[in-house]
C-alpha cells in the first residue's frame, strides 16, 4: 500500500456510482479518502450512507495523487470557492484531477481546464439546448474532444457512460495497472 491517498470530493446530490470502480480499483494500492464540504455523512442518490475520513479544511495535498470528482448536480458546488481553491492547489502541485460527468463541469469552473483537451456531456448531442447554453462560459479556452475518457496533462475527464475507461485509466496513470491490464478490464466490463 503506498503512503500517498486518492481525494475522493462528495457533495449534494452527486452520483458517487459514477467513480465506486476507480475507487474499487485504486483502493488495491492507494487508501482512498472521501471528504464533503460540511464534513457531515454523505448520502448518495440510492441512500447509501458514506462517511468522510477528512475534514475539508484539512487537507494537505502533499499526501495525495489525484483528486476524483463524481457527477451529479454540481448546483451546490459551482462557484464554491474553497473547492476552486483545492482543485487549484492540486493542479498546481501537478497531481491528477479526475472528472466524470458534472465533476468535469466542477474542474472547469476552477479554470483548470483552459488548455487542455477535455471530454464533457454538455453537449447538444447529450445535453438540452439550455443547458448547453447556460455551461458555455465554463468550457473557454478548453478544445473539446468527442471520447468516452481522455486525458491531457495531469487532467482526466470521462463521460457518464465512459465510467469503465475512467476507472482503468486512473489506475494505469497512477501505475495500479500496466496498459495490458487496463485493456484487459475495459475488454471485461
Amino acid at each position: 500500500m503506498s503512503d500517498k491517498k486518492v481525494l475522493l470530493l462528495l457533495y449534494p446530490h452527486c452520483i458517487s456510482f459514477e467513480a465506486m470502480l476507480a475507487v474499487e480499483i485504486l483502493g488495491q494500492k492507494y487508501c482512498v479518502e472521501v471528504v464533503t464540504l460540511d464534513g457531515e455523512l454523505h448520502t448518495d442518490a440510492s441512500g447509501l450512507q458514506i462517511k468522510p475520513q477528512i475534514a475539508f479544511d484539512g487537507i494537505q495535498t502533499d499526501d495525495y495523487v489525484a483528486l476524483i470528482v463524481p457527477g451529479g448536480n454540481p448546483d451546490g458546488i459551482i462557484g464554491e470557492a474553497r473547492v476552486q481553491h483545492l482543485i487549484h492547489r492540486f493542479y498546481s502541485a501537478q497531481l491528477i484531477l479526475a472528472g466524470i460527468c458534472a465533476g468535469v463541469l466542477v474542474l472547469a469552473d476552477s479554470g483548470v481546464l483552459r488548455g487542455h483537451d477535455v471530454t464533457h456531456n454538455y453537449t447538444e448531442r447529450c445535453a438540452p439546448k439550455n443547458v448547453v447554453e447556460l455551461t458555455s462560459r465554463f468550457w473557454e479556452g478548453s478544445r473539446y474532444k468527442d471520447s468516452l475518457c481522455l486525458e491531457s496533462g495531469n487532467i482526466i475527464t470521462a463521460l457518464p457512460n465512459g465510467y469503465v475507461d475512467f476507472a482503468t485509466t486512473l489506475a494505469e496513470r497512477l501505475g495500479v495497472y500496466s496498459a495490458e491490464q487496463a485493456v484487459r478490464m475495459n475488454q471485461y466490463y
